[in-house]
């Protein structure tokens, strides 16, 4: 941001992005004007112990399937449409298999980080209807009912990758978050003045 010359932000993270948008907003809460987590998990509250240990069977497993099968079957497991089954394969095959086994030891590792309370930006906290694994959906309601004014949105139809699978849907009501900031913003501004 300081490369671009950019003040302020909104931080939007998909999956493992998440905990790269809560952190960052931790670390400069000046610098980030809301945060958006599509399919992610609040980095303030300890992980389950089951979701630990299916995390660390996922991890075994995924080491013994030939990565065509192991691409195929995530691509299918994390988003509902064609398009975004195919985007994901394609991403997956350009990663590789030992890039995609860091990515989730990172995920691992982002979920243990102890950090105090959640970032205090706005917050909107969406995923789609399909997710999985079903103790994120559950997380995310617990995540929105503990952070005051927060967002949250499940999107019909949608897997993980919620807004590669529903981009009309999820653009429309980013936008619509996008405004409620700015106005509430503005009028924080007006009565300051």
């Amino acid at each position: 941001m300081d490369e671009a010359g950019i003040e302020e932000a909104v931080l939007v993270g998909q999956s493992l992005g998440t905990y790269v948008s809560q952190h960052a907003a931790l670390k400069y809460p000046h610098r980030f004007k809301a945060n958006v987590s599509i399919g992610g998990l609040p980095i303030d509250k300890p992980m389950s112990r089951l979701t630990l240990y299916g995390f660390k069977i996922l991890m075994s497993i995924s080491r013994l399937f030939p990565e065509n099968l192991l691409f195929k079957r995530t691509a299918g497991e994390k988003a509902t449409t064609k398009e975004a089954q195919e985007f994901f394969l394609d991403s997956l095959k350009q990663m590789g298999k030992e890039q995609f086994l860091f990515m989730l030891a990172g995920q691992l590792d982002a979920c243990t980080i102890k950090v105090q309370g959640p970032p205090a930006q706005p917050l909107f906290i969406i995923h789609g209807e399909h997710e999985m694994p079903k103790s994120l959906v559950k997380a995310n309601k617990e995540w929105h009912r503990s952070v005051p004014g927060s967002r949250y949105l499940e999107i019909p139809g949608a897997g993980h990758n919620a807004n590669m699978d529903k981009p009309k849907v999820f653009n429309r009501k980013l936008l619509a978050f996008l405004e409620e900031v700015w106005e509430a913003e503005r009028e924080l501004e007006c009565a300051q003045a």
